[in-house]
């Protein structure tokens, strides 16, 4: 015979059991329901054929973008080449995630931090002139390594799609490093310009007819043509370890310490060394295209030769 305590703890147990039931079918099956409802791709509806500017922004809120101008990619106001090798990847990373079919992992904003989705995010833009296509916040790496999740500002979904992002959000590679990249063996004309001393070296042919590689000035002398070449594969494909302010101002440019010519059949390069930053690395001006680079003390000495390093 029921009591009333037996009453109450039948009604409690219903209560429990029904709650449970409602937690386990009803309302798991509508959170299921929305995940997968409207599965929509951020950045689906974008051509990125049409894409002309990619902008990152960091957890800063500081912006940095690279601009297609005639089919060229150029990095920030200053129009600096960009790196293709990176710019391609970035543009064919994108172009992957345009074509994806991502995947809804949540559809609670409390837990958008979870998956690295947060104010100190970096976000991604892309525009066509100066009409923004799409944009979306770049969270974590899955714990697998094969997808990242992102975002977009107020959504409350976070998405995984099948990219890894981490390389293409590297903004500070975007600019191309590359100072010389010359076909050495068309150079046969090498000019080291020192406050104080000219010397000129050449494998021209000589007066008898004869051709290999010698100083012509400040006196003449036979040299190592193994040296020559191992100077000129450092000068001729050299690389900064930095971009410099592109302004002359504190560079020491305007009294370099080397003016440095490479010249020959299709080839007319100068560069000029000036002097050093607050961590001594040289300032180098190329001076075809005016732009500034900072190079390591290594490189330096690789380009500071005097003929007996030559011989």
């Amino acid at each position: 015979m029921f009591t009333k305590k037996n009453y109450t703890l039948f009604i409690i147990l219903a209560i429990l059991t029904t709650g449970a039931w409602i937690y386990s079918v009803p309302y798991q099956k509508w959170q299921a329901e929305q995940k997968n409802a409207d599965v929509q791709n951020p950045v689906g509806d974008v051509n990125m054929s049409l894409v002309d500017k990619i902008e990152i922004t960091d957890k800063n809120k500081v912006a940095h973008f690279v601009k297609k101008e005639n089919d060229i990619w150029l990095y920030g106001e200053e129009k600096w080449p960009a790196e293709k090798i990176l710019i391609d990847n970035l543009e064919k990373t994108i172009s992957n995630i345009i074509s994806s079919e991502p995947e809804k992992v949540s559809i609670n904003p409390q837990k958008k931090s979870n998956f690295g989705i947060t104010d100190k995010s970096i976000v991604l833009k892309l525009f066509q002139g100066d009409v923004m296509m799409a944009d979306f916040i770049i969270g974590n790496t899955s714990s697998d390594y094969t997808s990242t999740y992102i975002s977009k500002e107020n959504d409350d979904n976070t998405y995984s799609v099948p990219e890894v992002l981490i390389g293409i959000t590297d903004y500070t590679n975007w600019p191309d490093k590359t100072i010389t990249n010359l076909q050495t063996e068309s150079i046969d004309t090498i000019t080291l310009a020192y406050p104080f001393q000219n010397i000129i070296l050449t494998d021209k042919p000589a007066v008898s007819g004869e051709v290999y590689w010698r100083s012509e000035k400040p006196y003449v002398v036979r040299l190592s043509k193994d040296k020559i070449e191992a100077f000129l594969l450092k000068a001729g494909k050299l690389e900064a370890v930095a971009l410099s302010p592109q302004t002359e101002t504190g560079t020491g440019l305007d009294k370099p310490a080397l003016s440095l010519s490479l010249s020959g059949e299709g080839v007319n390069e100068k560069i000029i060394i000036g002097g050093t930053d607050a961590i001594g690395q040289y300032y180098l001006k190329q001076e075809t295209t005016g732009r500034i680079f900072l190079i390591t003390k290594a490189n330096k000495d690789e380009l500071f030769k005097q003929i007996k390093d030559f011989q």
